[in-house]
C-alpha cells in the first residue's frame, strides 16, 4: 500500500479537552478536514494518506518515544486505533520496531494489516480534469493598471468558491487564447500564448485557501491539440507561485 505524506496544521479551539489537539489537513481532492486527535499537543505527529480510498493513517509519538498512538481514518468507518505505552509493547505491536529506531512511516506500515482488517473501502475516483469554458466579461474580468511595474489582474465572477477573487497575471490580455473553470468550481485556468510558448496560469481554492499556480511549455509540444487538451496536458506541470 502506497502512502503519501499529508501536511498537518494544528488549530487551537476553545473547549478542546485536555490531552487532545485539533488538526486540519487537506484531502487529495483539495477539500479541507478538521479532526480532534486524542494525543497531547507536545507529541510528534505524522499523517499519511492512501489516495485510492482517502484512507488516513496517523502516527503520534511521545517526546520520550516510549508511547505511540496509531490511528486509521476511513470515510464511513469508525477510527481504528492501536496504542503502546512502553518500548516493549511497541516492539510487540510493530514486529520488532519501536519509535527509537524507526520513523513514522515504518511504524504505520508495520501495522496496516491490523488497522485495516475490517475495512470495506470504496475507491474514490481522482478529481480528473472536467473543464467548462468561461468567457471574458461574463465569467471574469481582465484589468490592467498602467504603472511601473505593470499590474494586471483577472477577477473571477462566475458562481462558485472563486467568485470575487483575483489572479495576478504575468501575461497580457491580448495573449489570452483560452479560459476554463473546473466543473467543481474550485479552479480557473487561463491559457496564454507568448511567442512560441504556452503559459498556463491557475487560481484555485485548495485546502481552505486560495493559491496561484503556473506552468509554461513550448507550443510545438502540442501540435494538432485543442486548447482544452493543451490545458489538460499542462495541468500536471503546474507549480505554486507566491505572486
Amino acid at each position: 500500500m502506497e502512502l503519501e505524506v499529508v501536511e498537518v496544521t494544528n488549530v487551537k479551539y476553545e473547549g478542546c479537552p485536555d490531552g487532545c489537539r485539533n488538526i486540519v489537513f487537506t484531502s487529495p481532492n483539495g477539500a479541507e478536514f478538521g479532526r480532534l486527535i486524542r494525543v497531547p499537543p507536545q507529541w510528534a505527529l505524522s499523517l499519511f494518506v492512501e489516495v485510492k480510498h482517502h484512507r488516513y493513517f496517523l502516527v503520534a509519538v511521545s517526546p520520550d518515544k516510549n508511547s505511540v498512538h496509531v490511528e486509521r481514518g476511513l470515510p464511513g468507518h469508525l477510527p481504528s486505533i492501536l496504542k503502546a505505552s512502553t518500548r516493549i509493547e511497541q516492539r510487540k505491536l510493530f514486529g520488532g520496531l519501536d519509535a527509537g529506531r524507526a520513523n513514522a512511516a515504518q511504524l504505520v506500515s508495520a501495522v496496516v494489516p491490523q488497522l485495516t482488517e475490517h475495512d470495506v473501502p470504496k475507491a474514490i475516483p481522482p478529481r480528473g480534469m472536467d473543464l467548462v469554458p468561461i468567457q471574458k466579461d461574463k465569467d471574469f474580468t481582465f484589468t490592467t493598471i498602467q504603472e511601473t511595474p505593470r499590474i494586471a489582474t483577472i477577477k473571477c465572477t462566475h458562481r462558485g468558491p472563486l467568485a470575487g477573487y483575483s489572479l495576478k497575471t504575468k501575461c497580457e490580455e491580448g495573449q489570452l487564447v483560452a479560459s476554463f473553470r473546473h466543473a467543481d468550481g474550485r479552479s480557473a485556468y487561463f491559457l496564454f500564448a507568448r511567442g512560441s510558448t504556452y503559459i498556463l496560469e491557475t487560481l484555485e481554492f485548495w485546502g481552505g485557501s486560495f493559491r496561484r499556480r503556473e506552468a509554461s511549455e513550448p507550443k510545438a509540444t502540442f501540435r494538432r491539440k485543442s486548447v482544452e487538451d493543451v490545458v489538460k496536458a499542462m495541468e500536471p506541470s503546474l507549480i505554486q507561485d507566491a505572486r
